[in-house]
């Protein structure tokens, strides 16, 4: 069990290195995302990403470090390639950051980032804050 566990680190240590990121720099990509027709929200955070829509159960997926655009600043954009954690299926999620401001034509709030989650029975569209905003 230990020597599974110090191996467990020594991957992570080469995924952060692999990346780019460090894990501080990974929680610094932690967002609370919504969107309407239908309501729905999404929570992406280091600890795992979660899809809530009314009258369903929530959608566990796995989180997974974010790959940026090339020569871009990291907290314009993050690409999520990942799979649910019931059923293994393929779900992209990407945020960006908004020029303009993001609305999700419901409320007068504006918030900084897009985004788009993408799988094989949906596409939804809406905003983004990150976690550490108080609004």
């Amino acid at each position: 069990m230990i020597r599974s566990q110090s191996l467990l680190k020594k991957i992570g240590y080469v995924a952060f290195l692999w990346f780019g990121l460090s894990s501080s720099a990974w929680a610094a990509f932690e967002y609370r995302c919504t969107g309407t027709e239908p309501f729905w929200s999404l929570s992406i955070e280091t600890r795992g990403i979660i899809l809530s829509i009314p009258d369903s159960p929530d959608l566990k997926i796995r989180h997974v470090p974010p790959r940026g655009a090339a020569a871009r600043p990291e907290n314009t954009l993050q690409v999520y390639e990942t799979k649910t954690r019931t059923g293994n299926k393929p779900v992209t999620i990407v945020v960006k950051r908004a020029r303009n401001g993001c609305n999700d034509g419901m409320s007068d709030i504006e918030l900084p980032y897009e985004v788009v989650y993408i799988s094989r029975q949906s596409v939804f569209e809406g905003c983004c804050k990150p976690l550490n905003e108080s609004r």
